[in-house]
């Protein structure tokens, strides 16, 4: 059962400062917690004793090198419980399974069941069951689903509006859908928000308490943080930038699906520019990046929208992020299909084609930028 089950407020307080404690602070002594708690001695050993016994803490060793008796010092069981985070994108989903101490032990992803709604909703599920067993994990450990998903969620009906790469789930309740099929608690929340919460937790953002990330993948979106928190707006929307009227005509119809700037920009409109200029017709976004990233040549062209090179750190492919140099980048790619077999070959563990420069980017400051000068067009 979880620590604070049943328990009055004043002994979940308790409990869930002690856990915080220890989480934050391990290996840690019932005297350390009592002082960072503010709670006294003996309640901080009384609750010790409940999570100790109930499997959510252990005893890691004790106290050395100082005067006077030495006290045992306490951590948290890592597999006492695990939460499942997934990534609900237009064309791929992605599972991780991590535990208390924040370790992934299983991750897996597959492709978006194209049918959406209520699909996605068992593909979830199932994929969960799956990696679960495959790992040894009992399912009721898994106490927490989080799931990162594009648009914007109706806290009234549990439905998620503006996300029309993923249909149908304007039309279900993907909450409690997703709660039935655990039966445990279920946070929904627009993915980009969670990836600017990570950019701050371990990312770029540490230690900066305003900023704003943006992300292009499928879809196209923005997370605002401000003061440390996530900024929303009245009606959810406040990141959602793919409609801006940007890079195109927003009363043509063909923006009105997607967005002005999404469909200039997102992956669907760099592989149309890529296809234009003479490129792989069934190349995907995804194979274009590999493309543009094993070119080796695209560090030559990030000065031209305005990214950094940093010698000896990895190169990385923004470049496919402008909405002004996209075409660009699909002619440095073509210049470049003499010296590429298919983008599939390179994975993970696939070297580099020698020679090839190093860069590194500003991600969050270089779409900024290429997005403020976009007011100028596209060629």
């Amino acid at each position: 059962m979880r620590p604070d089950a049943q328990k009055p407020v004043l002994r979940q307080l308790s409990l869930g400062s002690v856990m915080d404690a220890i989480i934050s602070h391990g290996p840690i002594s019932r005297a350390q917690i009592a002082k960072l708690t503010q709670i006294s001695k003996q309640t901080a050993s009384e609750v010790i004793r409940e999570l100790e016994t109930s499997g959510w803490v252990q005893v890691h060793g004790q106290t050395r090198g100082g005067i006077g008796r030495t006290a045992v010092t306490y951590t948290i069981r890592p597999e006492a419980a695990y939460v499942a985070g997934v990534d609900l994108g237009g064309t791929q989903l992605r599972m991780a399974i991590a535990d208390l101490a924040c370790t992934v032990v299983a991750e897996a992803s597959e492709p978006t069941d194209p049918r959406g709604a209520v699909a996605v909703v068992d593909q979830i599920a199932a994929l969960a069951d799956r990696l679960a067993r495959d790992h040894g994990i009992a399912r009721e450990h898994i106490r927490l689903l989080v799931v990162g998903t594009p648009g914007i969620l109706d806290p009234a009906t549990g439905s998620i509006r503006v996300a029309p790469n993923i249909t149908g789930l304007d039309r279900i309740d993907v909450v409690a859908l997703l709660g039935e099929a655990f039966g445990v608690d279920v946070i929904v929340e627009n993915d980009v928000n969670i990836g600017a919460l990570g950019e701050r937790w371990l990312g770029r953002a540490r230690g900066i308490e305003t900023f704003v990330y943006i992300a292009l993948g499928t879809g196209l979106g923005m997370g605002i943080v401000a003061d440390g928190r996530i900024i929303r707006g009245a009606r959810g929307g406040a990141g959602e930038i793919a409609n801006l009227p940007i890079g195109g005509d927003p009363r043509d119809p063909a923006n009105r699906l997607h967005g002005t700037l999404e469909t200039a920009i997102g992956s669907a409109g760099i592989v149309a520019r890529y296809v234009a200029a003479g490129g792989a017709p069934a190349l995907s976004g995804t194979s274009f990046t590999k493309r543009l990233f094993w070119s080796g040549i695209h560090c030559t062209t990030l000065p031209r929208i305005g990214l950094s090179r940093t010698p000896g750190t990895p190169c990385t492919s923004p470049v496919v992020a402008s909405p002004i140099h996209s075409s660009t980048a699909s002619a440095d790619v073509l210049r470049n299909e003499k010296r590429l077999a298919s983008a599939d070959q390179y994975g993970a563990s696939t070297q580099r084609p020698a020679g090839s420069a190093t860069c590194s980017s500003a991600p969050v400051a270089s779409l900024v930028s290429v997005i403020s000068r976009a007011h100028g067009g596209i060629p």
